[in-house]
C-alpha cells in the first residue's frame, strides 16, 4: 500500500545538535509542506521546550509550525490532564520542562507532599537528593510514574549522553511500580500521532535513525518503517546488518521524496 503520511524523528534525522540540519533535510521537509503531504515531526527530546525547539528547527530553515511537530512534553501533559483536572506534578527533568508542564496548567510540586504524579525525562542536572525525593513521592505518596520516554543514550555536542531511561528504570525498579511511557517506541505514542493526523497505520511511515527508539515500536503498531543511515544508524549499524524487519533503508532524509513518489 501506497505511504499517505510520515511521522518523523527530529535528532539523528533532521538536525543533530553539533552541526544542525542534515544536508537536503529542510528541503525536504519544506517540499512536503509545498505538497501538502502530511507528515508530523516527534521526538523524545526532553533537553529542550517545544517552542524552543521549533525556533532551532526554524533557524535550521524548516518552514514549519507547532502544529508540525509533536514532543513528548506536551503528550505528557494531555495524558495528565485526562486524568486530573489540574495535575499536581514532581519534575524530574530539566527546568525549561518544568515550566512548560507549568505553562499548561499543571501544578508543580516542589517538595516532599503529595501529588498526583511524577514526570521523568533526561535530567542533566539531577542530584542524589532529586532522586530519591521523585522516589519518596511516587513510593510513599503514591504518585504515579510517567515517562517522557525510556531513551538509554541520546547525542550531545561532544559524542552521546545517558538519557531519561536510565532514571526511569531505577525508579520502577525501588519503587516496585511500572511508569505511564509517553514516547516511542511505547504504542502509547503510535496511537496518539496516528489519532491527531487522522491516519491509518497501513497508510503511514515511520522514519528513524534508531532502531529501537523509532522503529521497532512503529512495527508493533503496524507501520511501515524507514530507516536512514545518519544520527544513530553510524553507532548502531555502521558495522552491523540491519535489522531484516526494516521495509527501507535511506541514505538521509534528503531521499524520502523520491521513496514516496
Amino acid at each position: 500500500m501506497a505511504i499517505k503520511n510520515l511521522l518523523i524523528d527530529i535528532d539523528g534525522v533532521l538536525v543533530n545538535m553539533e552541526d544542525g540540519a542534515y544536508p537536503g533535510a529542510a528541503e525536504a521537509i519544506n517540499k512536503l509542506k509545498e505538497k501538502k503531504f502530511p507528515f508530523l515531526l516527534c521526538t523524545n527530546r526532553t533537553v529542550t521546550s517545544k517552542a524552543e525547539l521549533i525556533a532551532e528547527l526554524q533557524r535550521n530553515g524548516f518552514q514549519i509550525t507547532e502544529d508540525d511537530v509533536s514532543t513528548t512534553i506536551s503528550e505528557a501533559v494531555q495524558y495528565m490532564k485526562e486524568k486530573v483536572d489540574v495535575p499536581r506534578v514532581f519534575v524530574l527533568a530539566i527546568p525549561s520542562v518544568e515550566e512548560e508542564v507549568k505553562m499548561h496548567g499543571c501544578k508543580i510540586v516542589s517538595e516532599y507532599g503529595k501529588a498526583d504524579f511524577v514526570l521523568v525525562g533526561t535530567d542533566t542536572t539531577v542530584t542524589y537528593d532529586r532522586l530519591n525525593l521523585a522516589f519518596r513521592i511516587a513510593f510513599e505518596q503514591g504518585a504515579e510514574l510517567v515517562a517522557l520516554h525510556k531513551t538509554a543514550l541520546g547525542p550531545r555536542e561532544d559524542g552521546y549522553m545517558i538519557a531519561g531511561g536510565a532514571l526511569v528504570t531505577g525508579l520502577e525498579y525501588s519503587t516496585g511500580k511500572s511508569a505511564k511511557v509517553i514516547g516511542k517506541p511505547n504504542p502509547f505514542f503510535y496511537e496518539r500521532s496516528l489519532k491527531k493526523m487522522n491516519a491509518l497505520p497501513e497508510e503511514t511511515a515511520m522514519i528513524g535513525d534508531d532502531f529501537a527508539s523509532d522503529l521497532s515500536g512503529a512495527i508493533k503498531a503496524g507501520l511501515t518503517t524507514i530507516l536512514v543511515k545518519t544520527g544513530n544508524y553510524q553507532a548502531d549499524f555502521k558495522n552491523k546488518p540491519v535489522p531484516k524487519e526494516c521495509d527501507h533503508v535511506i541514505d538521509s532524509i534528503a531521499d524520502i521524496l523520491t521513496l514516496i513518489e
